[in-house]
């Protein structure tokens, strides 16, 4: 695939081989020009967010295997300025299977263009490191089909950003075969109806 030719799986350095329920970081700068359409091609194991910026962007992983590798071609163009832009992906490993999710060799590899000229890759010196906020390791599982609950500690301090490891990875990658959900603007409700002594009716 002509778009992530130069991409490299990368990974956390120093995380163990057997990952399971884990969060990990990544970030990279990387310059635009004033004008042009800005993509961004990912794939993670098990899943991703992006932001562009500090300005969250998209979320989301087509499953697949080791011999059928899912990328996302997102369209970053309104999130970068002209200069200096800082990409922030944030990747959850699952380690574990389930019905939706198989064991894969974590890792992630993305690359930037603007036009036709590619401004990012994944290498290992893009920096990374151990998400610092949420709890990792074997805890409750929702079901067999969602996967781990998960534990979030806002207090937790900053931790520094290392250089990334390659990882072993055949490149085996396909296009996303189904659009992505839409993520649109939040809205808000408005109560309807209100139940009486327990009980409550419907419109």
């Amino acid at each position: 695939m002509k778009m992530l030719k130069e991409a490299e799986w990368i990974f956390v350095r120093g995380a163990e081989k057997t990952i399971c329920n884990s969060y990990f970081d990544y970030k990279s700068d990387f310059q635009t020009q004033k004008d042009g359409r800005t993509l961004l091609y990912v794939s993670a194991c098990s899943l991703y967010a992006v932001y562009i910026n500090g300005e969250f962007v998209d979320c989301g992983q087509y499953p697949g295997y080791e011999d059928y590798q899912v990328y996302d071609v997102l369209d970053i163009t309104d999130y970068v300025i002209e200069g200096k832009n800082t990409l922030l992906l944030t990747q959850y490993v699952m380690g574990a299977d389930f019905s939706t999710h198989r064991i894969l060799k974590p890792g992630v590899i993305f690359s930037i263009w603007q036009n036709e000229e590619c401004v990012l890759h994944s290498d290992e010196n893009c920096l990374s490191r151990v998400n610092p906020y949420y709890i990792n390791g074997d805890m409750e599982k929702v079901s067999l089909q969602l996967g781990y609950t998960f534990k979030y500690d806002a207090r937790k301090e900053e931790t520094t950003f290392e250089k990334s490891v390659l990882v072993n990875k055949v490149k085996a990658l396909y296009e996303r075969p189904i659009k992505k959900l839409p993520i649109e603007k939040r809205i808000t409700g408005k109560l309807k109806n209100q139940g009486h002594r327990g009980r409550s009716s419907l419109l």
